[in-house]
């Protein structure tokens, strides 16, 4: 169950099935403990926050999951492919090779240097988590009307625009972005782009997001409009 919430939260049901499957097995803490570390070694997931094993594992044999697993992630290669077709973004922009991918420092939705026109993107997919290495993300577009959980898996963005936001809150998994040193706003305005289509008002940003941004000196950048919103 563990593995099947690949680079997604556990959620209730999942969680309390988990504690059932444990207490029907009589494992103790520790031995729950050991799991967890074992799952989040094969995943290839930072061990750091975690305690030590209490047990002296050997962790040789299930480097052979980590590799299995590691092969799915062409799959989820050609389902981002697919989402970058779809919203017409160059490959100049984002490469149509897993290797690239996982080496680019930065993508936007503004064109490139050969005169694309800005791609307005609908949606942000969940196969994000494989730009491993980003560190600049910018996205121009009033028609994206939701900031899914999964952007918090960049963890080495450092800097996040979002021009022509157009949603009404974001996600608490910004909090997960712990190389993030600047985060700018500016809200949707169909006035601005002399356009007819319905607006989205922020209204809600997460205490914990708010908190996180004052607590590790994020510089704030943000629509007049919204600016109490991170008081």
């Amino acid at each position: 169950m563990i593995f099947a919430r690949i680079n997604k939260p556990l959620d209730k049901q999942v969680t309390s099935l988990l504690e059932m499957f444990a207490s029907y097995l009589g494992l103790t803490d520790g031995e729950i403990g050991d799991i967890v570390y074992l799952a989040v070694f094969i995943l290839g997931l930072s061990v750091d926050s975690l305690g030590e094993p209490s047990s002296d594992m050997d962790l040789a044999p299930y480097k052979v999951w980590s590799e299995f697993l590691y092969h799915y992630r062409p799959n989820a290669a050609k389902r981002l492919f697919v989402w970058a077709d779809e919203n017409g973004i160059p490959s100049s922009n984002l490469p149509r090779n897993l290797n690239a991918l996982s080496r680019l420092k930065k993508l936007n939705n503004d064109g490139d240097e050969r005169g694309y026109s800005v791609v307005l993107w609908s949606s942000i997919p969940e196969e994000i988590y494989l730009l491993e290495s980003i560190e600049l993300l910018t996205i121009d577009s009033h028609r994206l009307t939701d900031i899914p959980p999964c952007i918090g898996k960049l963890k080495n963005l450092k800097y996040l625009t979002l021009l022509s936001l157009n949603v009404t809150s974001l996600p608490k998994e910004l909090t997960e972005l712990r190389s993030l040193q600047k985060i700018k706003i500016e809200v949707f305005s169909p006035k601005l782009y002399h356009l007819m289509e319905p607006v989205n008002k922020l209204t809600f940003v997460p205490r914990e997001l708010v908190q996180f941004i004052k607590l590790n000196g994020i510089e704030l950048d943000v629509s007049p409009s919204i600016e109490l919103l991170f008081k």
